[in-house]
């Protein structure tokens, strides 16, 4: 009681003296601390705070993880033909749920303004979730013109079947709004999510 006590007359002294800009300072960083200590401090993540890592090489690596994965599939399976359909989730929106999930966890919230090893992992656990790459193949015959001599010099052209085989690659992922459900965001989480994404 008496240090709170002090501490509130030192408060009104300060004011009194003219402080009220001091205080208006000590407001401000107090609401930035806030800001960044909460799902809003993934705006604050630009930056290498002291870690060695930054959000940008973090979302670098796991680009490049996703092109590995995808070549990987690719490069396993002999193929004539090749098509690629579907695509990788917006980053905004794997952001938002990492944000979520990691600063509004009701038991173990972190702050996500600063990136370190673990973080990225889970970060790339959370796109990994929202990611699948399938692959079928399918063996299909073309027809094609085959030139050749018919014995007296000259070219006579022939219809041959060829069968090719063509590789079909699907990536798939899950919104923002799926994740949500699938880690039973409440609706304070909910709300939250939905101003990141704004």
């Amino acid at each position: 009681v008496k240090l709170i006590l002090s501490g509130a007359k030192a408060l009104t002294t300060a004011l009194v003296a003219g402080g009220g800009i001091a205080l208006s300072g000590i407001l401000m960083v107090s609401f930035v601390g806030l800001l960044v200590s909460s799902v809003f401090g993934i705006f604050f993540s630009g930056e290498d705070s002291g870690t060695g890592m930054t959000m940008r090489e973090a979302v670098q690596e796991i680009n490049s993880e996703y092109e590995t994965r995808l070549n990987e599939v690719i490069d396993r399976t002999a193929h004539d033909m090749l098509e690629i359909s579907g695509g990788r989730a917006a980053w905004n929106e794997v952001l938002a749920v990492y944000a979520v999930k990691t600063a509004a966890d009701p038991e173990a919230p972190q702050e996500v303004a600063t990136m370190d090893s673990s973080k990225k992992e889970l970060l790339k656990g959370i796109f990994w979730e929202m990611h699948e790459i399938s692959s079928r193949t399918e063996s299909k015959t073309e027809t094609q013109m085959i030139e050749s001599d018919d014995g007296n010099g000259n070219m006579v052209q022939e219809e041959s079947p060829v069968s090719k085989i063509c590789l079909y690659v699907m990536v798939s992922h899950k919104t923002a709004w799926e994740m949500a459900d699938r880690y039973n965001f409440s609706e304070e989480q909910r709300e939250q999510l939905s101003e990141l994404l704004l």
